[in-house]
């Protein structure tokens, strides 16, 4: 993938619009939008509330940037998606990590976590997807919102009217990227 990571993960180049989301497919890479058309965002309805909002959420900029409606799906569908969960709360994220097709090493037991990764054939009926895994409900809703700001969906644009650029065609480059915030906000009581 094209991206840059954050402490201690690898480095990655940026490249295309987006902070690192190219608009032309380049070689392998999973097409996030496709004429037009965005990929369906996929949840497990027993993961946390907060993470199924994010993903509420990443199917708005998925609209905003493509110009047309992301389906929300708890169900594996047809074609390109976004599978989004919690590590221990998504069946489809776990059984890709027994599977040994999704390697979470450097991200489970880490707090605010997540990695993303393009997978072929991740469940029955979904072709390929970009899976954004959390090693709790922080980290996923990170990887969320991480993507919608590599999309080019400034974290202003509800708040300050920060308009969003419309793209036909964006996509991820394969690979896999593991990232967490640089530090952790602590509550004092």
């Amino acid at each position: 993938m094209s991206f840059l990571a954050g402490r201690g993960a690898a480095r990655f180049r940026l490249r295309g619009p987006g902070r690192g989301l190219p608009r032309r497919r380049v070689g392998e890479a999973f097409a996030l939008i496709a004429s037009g058309r965005p990929a369906v965002v996929h949840t497990d309805p027993g993961d946390h509330a907060g993470l199924l909002r994010a993903a509420a959420d990443l199917r708005g900029d998925l609209e905003r940037v493509s110009g047309s409606p992301s389906p929300l799906g708890h169900d594996a569908g047809e074609g390109l998606a976004v599978i989004v969960g919690t590590l221990g709360r998504s069946a489809v994220i776990d059984a890709l990590v027994a599977e040994g097709r999704l390697d979470v090493s450097d991200v489970a037991g880490q707090w605010e976590a997540f990695v993303q990764q393009v997978i072929d054939n991740p469940a029955p009926g979904v072709d390929r997807a970009l899976i954004i895994a959390g090693s709790d409900m922080r980290g996923a809703i990170y990887g969320v919102y991480d993507l919608s700001e590599r999309m080019g969906v400034s974290p202003w644009t509800w708040w300050a009217d920060v308009p969003v650029v419309r793209q036909g065609d964006l996509h991820v480059l394969p690979g896999r990227r593991a990232d967490r915030p640089a530090y952790v906000i602590a509550a004092f009581s």
